[in-house]
């Protein structure tokens, strides 16, 4: 890997990992194995961190997907012109169409966007944004 490594920041391919590479070797070579280290624990440290990031980005992608199965209370208007009647009915998230009005309580989840009619409200976003 090493030798690749080199041989890619030879041909003109150079990139972060071909410069810490190299940066370790020389400071290894002057002696400076301290120095040496720090760039080694960077390059691991940032390695830990992205995968850590890209699990936690896996994991609130899929809870948000199987939320989508998750019944919301939906009022709809249902009959013909002349016997229109509002009812409230438990549909699944994905069925939820434009125009309906959820009816939520504390701490449901809301699987759909919308916007508030009447009361009010404070959404948890952190499914969405990673927090």
């Amino acid at each position: 890997a090493l030798s690749s490594t080199l041989g890619e920041g030879l041909e003109g391919l150079m990139n972060a990992d071909v410069a810490a590479v190299l940066a370790v070797l020389i400071g290894v070579l002057k002696g400076e194995h301290a120095a040496s280290c720090v760039i080694v624990l960077m390059l691991t440290g940032g390695e830990a961190l992205e995968e850590y990031a890209m699990d936690r980005a896996g994991q609130s992608v899929h809870s948000l997907l199987e939320k989508k199965n998750l019944d919301q209370i939906v009022r709809r208007i249902c009959g013909d012109s002349g016997d229109k009647e509002a009812r409230w009915d438990a549909v699944p998230a994905a069925q939820v169409q434009e125009g309906d009005t959820l009816l939520l309580s504390l701490g449901e989840d809301v699987c759909v966007d919308g916007e508030l009619v009447s009361g009010e409200v404070v959404v948890s976003e952190a499914a969405i944004t990673g927090e």
